[in-house]
């Protein structure tokens, strides 16, 4: 499989059709990448506040 072959699927518009998708994949990837630390922190924190019991 050469190098691009998956990219191209994505080239049926034009090239700033494919960046703006790019940017807005890359956004909700970023929402929840946050979301999930902040789960983990909260899980983290609970854990440390209730180990006393």
């Amino acid at each position: 499989m050469p190098k691009n072959e998956g990219l191209k699927s994505y080239h049926i518009g034009n090239k700033r059709d494919t960046i703006s998708a790019c940017r807005s994949w890359v956004n909700k990837l970023n929402k929840l990448n946050k979301l999930n630390k902040l789960n983990k922190l909260n899980k983290l924190n609970s854990l440390y506040l209730y180990s006393d019991e």
